[in-house]
């Protein structure tokens, strides 16, 4: 009897641990889908803001470490009541970052960013599908950042900042230079003479 109300009192401990972090994220990709583009690939993410929060002017998220990401190839398609035209589109290799959560950021491998600059949203809400090309297929998972609002009692809203993880791509550019083994370097220094041989041998 004592072990099963421990361990009831985990699950529900467990439970509320899960609760607060997802009522406590206002920014969400909910959903990352690939699709082949000739030689590359669309990575798109449909961004939701959760229930509770509102999306205001100068808020944003951020897609880290796109890998092989290919200037130029982002898109928008909002949904219902959200305007594509109020989302500006930036690229750097470090940030845009909330002041308030640490995110795992190379320096090397550019950032994806969307900031939006229209009227205030209220969530429960599909923002829709963000998406850009990458020249690799493969994908692992990294971070995803947001800042938004918290909807408070009396209009006072509270800034909300959030890290989440999401796939993307991962490659490296360029073919992999190969080493020799020491067994074919071997062979490479056996078959020289023995070529020069019969180079000479056919002249004479």
């Amino acid at each position: 009897m004592a072990k099963r109300f421990f361990l009831m009192a985990l699950t529900l401990a467990l439970f509320g641990t899960l609760t607060v972090t997802t009522a406590t994220a206002g920014l969400l990709p909910i959903l990352v889908t690939t699709s082949p583009s000739g030689m590359d690939t669309r990575f798109t993410y449909s961004i939701s803001l959760t229930s509770g929060s509102s999306l205001k002017a100068g808020d944003y998220f951020t897609i880290y470490d796109f890998a092989g990401y290919i200037p130029g190839s982002e898109q928008v398609e909002t949904g219902l009541g959200v305007n594509a035209a109020d989302f500006s589109f930036g690229s750097a290799n470090t940030g845009s970052t909330p002041v308030s959560v640490i995110a795992n950021d190379d320096a090397g491998i550019p950032n994806l960013t969307w900031t939006y600059n229209g009227p205030t949203l209220i969530g429960s809400l599909g923002l829709g599908n963000f998406s850009a090309l990458s020249s690799f297929s493969e994908s692992v998972l990294d971070s995803f950042t947001g800042k938004s609002y918290k909807i408070g009692t009396g209009g006072d809203d509270q800034v909300d900042e959030n890290v989440t993880s999401t796939s993307v791509p991962v490659g490296q550019d360029g073919p992999t230079p190969t080493v020799p083994e020491p067994a074919s370097l071997a062979l490479l220094g056996l078959g020289l003479p023995l070529a020069r041989f019969l180079r000479r041998k056919k002249s004479a």
